[in-house]
């Protein structure tokens, strides 16, 4: 039963120490593949530098919302540049978070747009972080044209139409183990079959019964097993499609 974990931050200083073992660990649990999403721009490199050394991880490349001021012309550049390195396999994250708002809103859209246009020149998927900003985010992607996914998932129903109209993928993390994720697990109860992710995001946000330890990839076994559960669906059948799915998204089928 290989697993793929869709966004993990095995770049992040939390790993500093021991990413390569907690990817040997997650290899141990089933999990075969996985992409490491840049947040900034050295988080961008680092994430390359794991995908050229770890066999099954893959990098994406970004600007994360709560840095978006950082969005220059030079480091949209830089982007570019990085975003072709065949390790690198989609634009992001990037995206809209108005729960925190650590940066202006009208900052955060045109980081948001600046990156649907690299993703758009550069023929990859794009990776959103969506945070209280469902109509919004909606609206910055009316006329984008390419493949992404809508990461970590925290709306209800009611949310998803705007993104699946779209053509969006939707991945579900941790929070859908969570007393507080009701309206998440509603909503992941109807996600098309084929439009429908996993992932940790760790370190953040472990899954029940892991919630007091850092999150690493092993544990998107529990967010697997718990979607399947949600969806009348064996395990195997959820990990399988997860799998599909995200080989598909980002380019990997020769991985399935």
């Amino acid at each position: 039963m290989p697993v793929f974990d869709s966004h993990v931050h095995l770049n992040s200083p939390r790993f500093s120490r021991d990413a390569e073992h907690v990817w040997r660990r997650a290899n141990d649990a089933g999990v075969s593949a996985a992409v490491v999403v840049g947040y900034d721009l050295p988080s961008s490199r680092r994430a390359i530098e794991l995908a050229e050394n770890c066999q099954g991880l893959f990098a994406a490349v970004g600007i994360h919302p709560h840095g978006s001021d950082e969005t220059t012309e030079d480091a949209l550049t830089e982007l570019s540049r990085l975003a072709q390195n065949p390790a690198v396999v989609a634009i992001g994250e990037t995206g809209l978070d108005f729960y925190r708002n650590l940066q202006p809103r009208g900052v955060q859209e045109r980081s948001f747009r600046m990156h649907l246009e690299l993703a758009s020149d550069s023929g990859l998927p794009v990776i959103v972080h969506v945070r209280d900003a469902f109509c919004e985010a909606a609206q910055c992607l009316q006329d984008y044209q390419g493949e992404g996914v809508i990461h970590c998932y925290t709306g209800g129903p009611s949310e998803l139409a705007g993104f699946l109209e779209r053509g969006l993928h939707i991945s579900f993390s941790g929070v859908i183990t969570y007393k507080s994720g009701q309206q998440v697990r509603e909503a992941a109860k109807i996600v098309p079959a084929d439009r429908i992710l996993v992932e940790t995001d760790c370190p953040y946000l472990s899954p029940a019964p892991e919630r007091r330890k850092r999150n690493e990839p092993a544990y998107v076994v529990r967010i697997v097993e718990r979607m399947a559960q949600i969806r009348g669906e064996t395990i195997d059948r959820t990990a399988s499609q997860t799998y599909r799915n995200a080989s598909r998204l980002f380019r990997l089928d020769d991985l399935s």
